[in-house]
């Protein structure tokens, strides 16, 4: 247990929402989810897969990518962490989000895939 004695109580990958004592779950990528959540009707890595795709060659943040797809910004993290597992999307430190033109890590393609 961490200090001060309370247990972290966690969450869902997909919707960041805590996951409580008999909230029925599953393991997807390894990651804890909601059945609702892994069952939703949005694919979210598809969804943010197919911007970046269609908007290439720009990258966007992470903040940028939830409020142009309105989408949970923890939805977005976990999508963005999945895609660039896959060699057709890249992460970039310190280069501007064509979003919000602020400098930032942002996510694309990768260069050639476009």
């Amino acid at each position: 247990m961490p200090p001060g004695g309370a247990a972290r109580q966690p969450s869902c990958a997909t919707c960041g929402a805590p996951i409580r004592s008999g909230d029925v779950t599953a393991f997807v990528q390894g990651d804890l989810v909601h059945e609702g959540c892994v069952t939703a009707p949005v694919n979210t890595t598809a969804v943010v897969a197919e911007f970046l795709r269609q908007a290439a060659p720009l990258s966007y943040c992470n903040a940028c990518l939830a409020t142009i797809l309105a989408l949970a910004h923890q939805e977005v993290y976990n999508a963005t962490r999945r895609l660039r597992e896959g060699s057709h999307f890249s992460i970039a430190i310190g280069t501007r989000c064509a979003g919000c033109d602020r400098v930032r890590i942002t996510m694309g393609m990768t260069a050639g895939d476009t």
